[in-house]
């Protein structure tokens, strides 16, 4: 792979799409970034995405604070820069969870490579978080996590 790769540097893209049928298609995406200099490994950690929905109407002067605390949550949870993480705060909504309108939430946590491992701790964080900010107990939090596959993610006009 290496010799090939070296050698095929000077043949552009059509070398690209033509080697697709030698390399698998990471070794292609990797190869096209690094010839047109764009950075390899910040595209392949990005995309981390929190989405929050929740009954609780969230103060002003409490949703920055929030957005925030999510976002670096997020991104140390992960291992990823947090200039690639998007957290979407929906308060307010109509939602019912075990028959009463307490506080509740529903969260999706999306993120390439997402370890399965490890999301019984990500569960523990995110509802540790929504407890102390909005008073939501865990036993009404809902978390689905996700992993899409690189080519169902669009972003910058492509996909991963």
């Amino acid at each position: 792979f290496g010799n090939r790769l070296k050698s095929d540097r000077l043949l552009g893209w059509t070398s690209v799409a033509q080697s697709s049928a030698l390399y698998s298609r990471r070794q292609v995406v990797a190869r096209t970034l690094s010839l047109w200099n764009l950075p390899t490994a910040e595209v392949q950690s990005a995309m981390p995405t929190l989405r929050i929905l929740t009954n609780v109407q969230v103060p002003a002067e409490v949703r920055a604070g929030l957005l925030k605390r999510a976002s670096g949550a997020v991104a140390e949870l992960l291992g990823k820069p947090e200039s690639y993480v998007m957290v979407i705060l929906e308060d307010g909504r109509d939602l019912i969870f075990a028959g009463t309108a307490a506080p509740a939430a529903y969260l999706e946590l999306k993120s390439l490579s997402l370890p399965e491992l490890k999301t019984a701790h990500y569960s523990r964080v995110l509802c540790d978080l929504l407890n102390e900010s909005l008073g939501i107990p865990a036993e009404r939090v809902y978390i689905e996590f996700a992993a899409p596959p690189r080519h169902l993610f669009g972003w910058n006009g492509g996909t991963f």
